[in-house]
């Protein structure tokens, strides 16, 4: 049977009906108006997923409330939390052809704002362009009145100058022909005086030098008189002849190197006591260097004739008189010298020696003792630093090479000293040609050195005069020089004026005066005119110091004020020139022959300054033009905006002609109307708006009681979970914290609407409305987030309208376990699943009722707990809870608990055998 004919089978019936549902949304709404379902699940799919969540926590299978938002969505609803922000697009697409209105009527108003401010600027500076004009009309014909008299004073100046310098002419040739006489004379008597004057200088600057070396010997010797100077230069005269010897014994000296080794000599001593000196030295001097050299010889342990050789080669260590024998005998080779003579000698067995040991003397004053050969008594010094008490033969090797390498070194230096004490003797001998005579001069050298560097010096250049003469006027200095200076003095003064004369005689005969022209113009006529006189007398000056300086540039300008006939043709015509434009100026521009010419402009700074403003006016107002048409694509129409009406057409480019509909087109009225216009688009643009916020405003009204509906059912729960009858065993209770969001507050909405409620969109006052602050702002979006940053303490970066439009966003919930102090728990199991039914209790029973109303809610409600034994005491809690709001509790066990007569219903499920998954049907048992 299909479910159709089933359906019409049972409704034949009186007792029996059927009826068929579609759609679950409708069965559950049915369902819910029959009082079977206890929440509304049919309005919103998420309810009926909350209800599902519901049952499963009652079983164990949990719900999700670690985060505040799925706790206000499992408490609330989720769609709740996007409910307002649908309702906010719903409105948006409702309102999508005002907004694109809106957009389109805003663009105009800013477009014309623009064009409007641009035209405006323009205008002022058209004004300005045309007072510049007015301004520069009249100071053109002020400037050319005044220009006018100049060229009038120039003429008449320039006829008076002509004939002045016609009379300078004739005054410049008397001038050059009486100066060059008084030139001739003059320079006669001056060349006389000069001759004589220089020789008296030049004798008398023989004695100024003098004294100038007089003053200086003073200073630089330590004298006091010129007495004392005298004294000093004739001793300085008997010396001379020892100090060039000095020089010459020094010189020669430096030459090999030997100064100081001379220097270390006795110089008291005769000449015959320092030969006998450096003798002795060379003589100790050769005897050292012998003996180093023999010392050498012996400490060449690897030449076989060596005592050293022996030595090493004998093996064993020396004791100390042995090693002072052997080397009291080093010099003595250990071989046979190839060549003999009567001092040779040779030890072929040094140990043959070593034996005298056995007989030795010692001697008690000395470090020392003797030894005999064959009856020859030897005395030995021992030695202070043996070297042979060693049998190791690389040690005594070092020993060697590092006495060796001393021993050469000291003999390098004692050789040197050799040499220099032979140079010495040598140089002595050969150079010291008066012996006695030269050790004194080099035993006083420092007195004769002094001599040199200082009296040398000064007194040298006494040489090149008469001393003996020039001294005894020494007395008389300052008087000398006196009259010296005066004698330099006048001839500076007399050859100055020498050359002066002179180079006027030569630079004046040469000189050219200029002839004059015929005569030029009616020069005459113009002077009658004028009142200049033709004849003027003259009296030209000439500055002495400066005479041809002076003439030159009088006769330049003479010249220049002769040379008058092209100037003077230029002056008439430019008189002729402005005359006319005068009269033109008059004719084309009336007004300015009202001018009051008292204040005309004299400067033609002032004329150009004033002209110069007009340009920059008309060339800003050009220039502005011109940007204008750039910036709206326009370039094309610049030759039609030339001349005065060029304001007035480009306002009619740039604007609609709907506004110069019945207009005059004067710039006034053009003005007037584009704000006329600009204030109707303003108008519609401002209802528009208007109409948006209207549509914030219900939503915000809607979002608003939402939030508080949600605390207050909040609160309830909260209150719920603190009853004596909700506490979980452990003395513990269930939790629910509410807290208002920091960053989204309900405040910023009533204030907004506080602010709707006053908006206005008059012709007059919208620009201080809140309308038109939100005017730039054409998407519903845009006046939200706009509203929420304006009335918002401290609005959050980056918010989006979802946010602001979800209820959950304005409150945070916090659900957890505390104890008896307050102290979170995180609870055993069966706490924390009691603690979830309890929140599943005060959704489906609390969020439309009240936990006062001890009546149970219409609708049918199940626990279905699963394992009630594992929750111990927390099943009599849910128990109690479950009679107080009509509960059915279904539960699950292998050993039910609890069990009162008449309470339960029971259910045994029995496996069939064989089977794995399967039952067989419950067996009913009634309690």
């Amino acid at each position: 049977m299909t479910l159709q004919e089933f359906d019409k089978y049972i409704n034949t019936g009186n007792h029996l009906g059927c009826k068929i549902y579609h759609l679950f949304k409708d069965y559950h709404e049915a369902l819910y108006l029959n009082n079977i379902l206890p929440i509304d699940v049919f309005t919103n799919k998420s309810d009926l997923e909350d209800y599902a969540k519901i049952l499963q926590a009652f079983a164990r299978r949990g719900i999700d409330v670690k985060n505040d938002v799925n706790l206000q969505e499992f408490l609330h609803g989720k769609a709740t939390g996007s409910r307002y922000y649908n309702q906010f697009q719903d409105a948006v697409k409702q309102m999508e052809d005002c907004i694109t209105g809106h957009r389109k009527n805003h663009q105009e108003v800013q477009d014309i704002k623009e064009k409007n401010t641009l035209l405006k600027k323009l205008r002022d500076l058209k004004v300005i362009k045309d007072n510049a004009f007015v301004k520069y009309n009249n100071a053109k014909f002020y400037f050319n009145n005044h220009r006018l008299a100049q060229i009038n004073e120039e003429i008449k100046q320039t006829v008076q100058n002509y004939f002045i310098a016609k009379a300078s002419i004739k005054e410049l040739k008397y001038l050059k022909i009486k100066t060059l006489q008084e030139c001739d004379t003059k320079l006669a008597k001056l060349i006389s005086e000069e001759d004589k004057l220089k020789k008296e200088k030049d004798k008398l600057q023989v004695t100024v030098s003098f004294f100038s070396i007089v003053d200086e010997a003073l200073k630089k010797l330590s004298l006091k008189t010129e007495k004392e100077v005298k004294e000093s230069y004739t001793l300085y005269k008997k010396n001379e002849v020892q100090i060039n010897r000095y020089i010459q014994l020094q010189k020669q000296l430096q030459l090999q190197s030997l100064e100081n080794d001379f220097n270390t000599l006795d110089h008291n001593k005769t000449f015959k006591g320092v030969v006998d000196q450096l003798q002795e030295e060379i003589i100790k001097n050769e005897v050292q260097v012998k003996q180093y050299k023999d010392l050498i010889k012996f400490n060449d342990f690897e030449n076989p004739k060596s005592m050293a050789y022996w030595v090493i080669n004998k093996g064993e260590n020396l004791n100390l008189k042995e090693e002072s024998i052997i080397r009291h005998f080093f010099s003595i080779d250990t071989i046979k010298p190839e060549k003999i003579d009567a001092n040779s000698t040779y030890l072929p067995k040094p140990n043959k020696i070593l034996e005298t040991l056995k007989n030795v003397i010692e001697e008690p004053e000395k470090r020392g003792f003797w030894i005999t050969l064959s009856g020859l008594y030897v005395f030995i010094e021992e030695v202070e630093e043996p070297i042979f008490n060693t049998a190791n033969i690389d040690e005594l090797k070092k020993v060697f090479q590092s006495n060796n390498q001393d021993l050469k070194i000291k003999l390098e230096e004692k050789e040197k000293i050799l040499q220099t004490n032979k140079k010495l003797h040598e140089f002595v001998l050969e150079y010291l040609t008066e012996p006695e005579s030269d050790l004194k001069v080099w035993q006083n050298r420092n007195n004769l050195q002094q001599q040199t560097e200082h009296q040398k010096e000064v007194f040298i250049r006494f040489e090149e005069f008469d001393f003996d003469n020039e001294i005894t006027k020494y007395p008389k200095k300052e008087e000398i020089i006196a009259v010296f200076e005066k004698v330099k003095k006048e001839l500076k003064h007399v050859g100055k004026e020498v050359i002066n004369y002179g180079s006027i005689k030569e630079q004046l005969s040469t000189f050219k005066i200029h002839k004059i022209q015929e005569k030029i113009l009616n020069l005459k006529a113009i002077a009658k005119e004028q009142k200049i006189v033709t004849e003027p007398t003259l009296d030209i000056i000439i500055d002495k110091d400066k005479f041809i300086i002076d003439f030159t540039t009088q006769h330049k300008t003479v010249v220049d004020n002769l040379d008058i006939k092209e100037g003077l043709e230029e002056s008439i015509e430019s008189k002729n020139t402005v005359e006319t434009e005068l009269d033109t100026h008059k004719l084309k521009y009336p007004y300015v022959v009202n001018v009051n010419l008292e204040k005309t402009l004299n400067k033609e700074e002032d004329y150009k300054e004033v002209y110069g403003a007009y340009e920059i006016a008309n060339t800003n107002y050009w220039v502005e033009l011109k940007g204008i048409l750039i910036s709206y694509g326009l370039n094309d129409k610049e030759e039609q905006l030339k001349g005065e009406q060029s304001f007035i057409q480009l306002a009619k480019m740039l604007f609609p002609s709907e506004i110069f509909k019945n207009v005059s087109f004067d710039e006034t009225s053009i003005l007037d109307e584009i704000e006329k216009y600009l204030e109707k688009i303003i108008d519609v643009n401002a209802r528009i708006n208007q109409n948006k916020l209207l549509a914030i405003k219900d939503i915000l009204d809607d979002l608003k009681t939402e939030v508080g509906n949600q605390i207050e059912i909040n609160k309830e729960i909260k209150k719920f979970f603190k009853e004596d009858y909700t506490k979980i065993t452990g003395d513990n209770n269930a939790s629910l914290k509410i807290q208002q969001s920091s960053t989204v507050s309900l405040n910023w909405v009533a204030s907004y609407l506080k602010k709707l409620a006053t908006v206005d969109i008059g012709l007059f006052d919208y620009q201080e409305s809140l309308n038109a602050k939100n005017e730039k702002l054409p998407s519903l979006e845009d006046k939200l987030l706009y509203a929420y940053q304006e009335f918002s303490k401290i609005p959050e970066p980056n918010m989006s309208a979802r946010k602001l439009l979800n209820p959950f966003s304005y409150y945070n919930l916090d659900y957890s376990i505390v104890t008896k102090s307050g102290k979170r728990n995180s609870g055993s199991t069966g706490q924390t699943y009691t603690s979830i039914a309890l929140l599943c209790i005060a959704k489906l029973s609390l969020k439309n009722g009240s936990s006062t109303n001890k009546e149970p809610i219409l609708g049918l409600r199940f626990m279905s707990i699963d394992e009630a034994e594992g929750i111990g005491s927390n099943f009599d809690m849910l128990s109690k809870i479950a009679k107080l709001f009509d509960y059915q509790i279904i539960s699950l066990s292998i050993s039910p608990n609890k069990l009162k007569r008449e309470n339960q219903y029971i259910y045994r499920l029995t496996k069939i055998a064989n089977e794995e998954r399967a039952n067989h049907h419950p067996s009913v048992i009634f309690s």
